[in-house]
């Protein structure tokens, strides 16, 4: 029977449904009161539930509704406005969220950067907070289940099947509440869902996010809950300086995962958290300490990092590259001119020639000109960073991260193609090529200019653009090639005048 434009309460006009699950259906609906649109969602009873069945889920989807509310207020959750009883089976209104689901945005546009991912991280690790510290346990964190609105907020919905931790547990049949592979390891064993087996579930939405695959997911139900119990998750490729968190918090021993106090530290924790050593200052001359070297732990620690903002002058990590062919005609033919003007005895005619060979002539210097203005013009900002994690670069365009496990060399040259007529001074990075089996290479594209080469074209073995370096002095290129080398083990490769 369809129930769209029916009344909930006298109050709530259903719409159409929007989702539907294991533990009731969700509708866009109308509140005729306050005139504004919601979500209600319906708990579905099984089929021919006997009455102790009944009064069960009855009994479950109010504390749902209990416990949602106790966080309405919660920037990080959506909020619940209010619960109602119709046919015998409760209904929970909810704010309408304009935007999508996480899930459904990894499904239409791939993985999210590693910094919009912190960013979701510190949210949801906020929101967990609240809802830990009021005694609610969520047990179904899943990409599914953050909501990504159109004014920028993120927001962890359906506390459906959280469990307020003084109640008794419902779920006496056995049956394990969530999806199979967020699940965390210790609840395929009975132990009830804790703020642990949360941070578990939270640590594989991560995963998903900034990687774009599932690390648990496998081709059956039995081999995901397999997976989940003895499986490592793969290396992350992605993650960067999320990679120590992720991998604590999925952590196969719950006493092993960080409280959310801990997990924020880390995702707050700097890239490198190495401190220069520093010494009191000397009594006398005598005892001044001489000075220590440069370690190669010193340059791990220290890393690299430079911003350029896009305005310095092209000339500066540029090189122009003429058409001889159009040189030639160019001046051959204002030369042609000159000498025709310089032949007549003056008249239109004469100066006519004059001025158009006069023209003709300046034209390769103006084209000069107007390619570097145009470049100028579209340069983004941008900042490459190397540090113990490999390379990252950024610009307008999104965040880069290359890990060391991908790199096989790494070089400052001039690019192979040419953007208005100049190739840029570029950092490229020479890829290991795959393996039989191995997945294959990713595109990188190069921050600062739009210029995407494919690693695996033959043109592209001596390296792929990443990213476009502005104008270095001397003491900094020393410093990227110190990083170069203390991270890699191999000198940087540059243009012999670099």
């Amino acid at each position: 029977m369809d129930e769209a434009q029916r009344m909930i309460a006298d109050r709530y006009r259903l719409i159409h449904p929007i989702a539907e699950g294991g533990f009731g259906r969700v509708w866009k609906a109308h509140d005729e009161v306050l005139r504004a649109d919601v979500v209600v969602k319906e708990v579905l009873l099984p089929f021919a539930a006997d009455p102790d069945e009944q009064a069960r889920r009855l009994m479950y989807a109010e504390r749902e509704a209990r416990n949602a509310a106790r966080l309405r207020h919660h920037a990080g959750i959506v909020p619940v406005y209010d619960v109602v009883t119709a046919d015998g089976r409760p209904w929970i209104v909810m704010e309408l969220i304009d935007g999508s689901s996480l899930e459904e945005r990894l499904n239409t546009q791939g993985p999210l950067s590693m910094t919009k991912t912190a960013e979701i991280a510190d949210i949801l690790l906020k929101a967990l907070d609240a809802a830990h510290s009021a005694n609610v346990v969520h047990r179904d964190v899943k990409p599914a289940n953050v909501m990504l609105a159109a004014d920028g907020r993120v927001l962890l919905t359906d506390f459906g099947i959280a469990t307020y931790q003084v109640d008794t547990r419902l779920t006496t049949d056995g049956s394990v509440i969530g999806s199979l592979e967020y699940i965390a390891p210790e609840r395929l064993n009975g132990v009830i869902g804790t703020p642990a087996s949360d941070l578990f579930s939270l640590g594989v939405t991560l995963y998903r996010t900034v990687e774009g695959v599932s690390p648990f997911l496998r081709d059956s139900p039995t081999a995901t809950l397999a997976a989940v119990v003895m499986d490592d998750p793969p290396p992350l490729r992605r993650a960067g300086r999320l990679t120590a968190l992720i991998q604590t918090l999925l952590a196969k021993d719950p006493n092993a995962r960080p409280t959310v106090a801990e997990a924020r530290a880390l995702l707050r924790a700097p890239r490198t958290t190495s401190k220069p050593k520093t010494h009191k200052p000397p009594e006398s001359w005598e005892k001044t300490p001489p000075e220590e070297p440069v370690t190669e732990a010193a340059l791990r620690a220290r890393g690299f990092e430079q911003s350029w903002t896009g305005d310095e002058d092209p000339e500066e990590f540029s090189e122009y590259h003429e058409s001889w062919v159009g040189w030639v005609i160019c001046y051959g033919l204002g030369l042609f001119l000159l000498v025709v003007s310089a032949t007549q005895s003056g008249g239109a005619a004469s100066g006519i020639a004059l001025a158009v060979g006069l023209a003709v002539s300046g034209l390769p210097s103006f084209e000069k000109w107007r390619g570097r203005r145009d470049l100028r013009k579209n340069m983004k900002p941008r900042t490459l960073r190397i540090d113990q994690d490999g390379v990252t670069t950024s610009d307008d365009s999104g965040e880069q991260y290359i890990p060391w496990t991908e790199i096989e060399q790494i070089s400052v040259r001039h690019t192979e193609s040419e953007v208005w007529g100049h190739s840029l001074l570029a950092l490229h990075i020479r890829p290991h090529m795959p393996k039989l089996g191995d997945p294959p290479l990713v595109l990188y594209r190069t921050a600062g200019q739009h210029m995407e080469g494919d690693p695996t074209d033959p043109n592209q073995r001596k390296g792929v653009p990443v990213c476009v370096l502005g104008p270095m002095p001397g003491p900094r290129r020393i410093d990227l090639k110190n990083a170069v080398i203390a991270f890699t083990k191999q000198p940087l490769e540059t243009e012999w005048n670099w």
